[in-house]
């Protein structure tokens, strides 16, 4: 589908019949359907966008009853919708549109940190960028779960696969922030156990031991955690027998989980 064919469709200034309304907002669907199919295929294959919401002149589809009705209404354009006060009029078919352009941007996210990465060039502009998506997300979510109880999901397949389109978001864009982790604890714990121990300083047992918290407390999330929290211990006890600090460290540690040690 051409972008000149997408911005045809809902012209400024042009005066519809019912009868026109109905082939119009057809061929919307149509539209839609193939932007979020775009969107979905680009992410889950990693490729770049062929659709942007820029060059997008069609205005979203109209509800449900008023499609299957004939009932001519008046939909906004995408970006408009997002941003107004009134979400009343958003459909589960508007809201799975809505999810499918915010994981544009985290699709562009995830390319454009993968090059800065390489090229050592990650700022706070990164991190920025990854927060705003992030809060773009959370403040949809939070939307969907005031507008619709929990068991709407039950009696419309639509709702519930645009509830699993917004939980999946979330957690691509957590793998989009592991991936722009350059160093991981597990790295970092690895080097001090190659450095001479009076080279390390003094405070380093703190963060060892706070990632070593947070590692054996969410040990059952990812795989990876139980070898990371071996290597950081590891580190722990080479650092105990010249720093006082990493042994009460190592101690208290195992003292609060000496269940989850055994």
């Amino acid at each position: 589908m051409r972008s000149d064919y997408c911005r045809e469709i809902d012209v400024p200034g042009c005066n519809r019949t019912q009868t026109d309304w109905v082939e119009m907002e057809e061929k919307r669907r149509t539209f839609w359907v193939a932007y979020v199919l775009d969107r979905f295929v680009c992410i889950r294959y990693g490729c770049p966008l062929t659709l942007t919401e820029q060059v997008v002149m069609v205005r979203l589809p109209a509800p449900e009853v008023a499609f299957q009705s004939g009932q001519p209404v008046l939909m906004g354009f995408l970006i408009e919708s997002i941003t107004a006060d009134d979400q009343s009029s958003m459909s589960p078919f508007t809201e799975c549109i809505v999810l499918a352009n915010i994981s544009g941007p985290a699709l562009s996210h995830r390319h454009q940190s993968l090059v800065e990465k390489l090229y050592i060039n990650m700022s706070q502009n990164t991190w920025d960028r990854h927060k705003w998506i992030g809060d773009e997300l959370t403040e949809r979510i939070a939307l969907l779960l005031v507008k619709y109880a929990p068991a709407s999901e039950q009696m419309d397949p639509l709702l519930l696969f645009t509830s699993m389109v917004a939980q999946t978001t979330v957690l691509y864009l957590y793998k989009i922030m592991n991936s722009m982790i350059p160093v991981t604890a597990e790295n970092q714990a690895t080097v001090i156990m190659q450095l001479n121990c009076f080279k390390v300083h003094p405070l380093t047992p703190i963060p060892l031991s706070l990632c070593a918290e947070f590692l054996n407390s969410y040990r059952n999330l990812d795989d990876s955690f139980a070898s990371q929290l071996e290597h950081i211990l590891k580190a722990l006890r080479s650092l105990k027998r010249v720093n006082n600090l990493a042994q009460a460290c190592l101690h208290s540690f195992e003292l609060d989980n000496v269940d989850s040690l055994l």
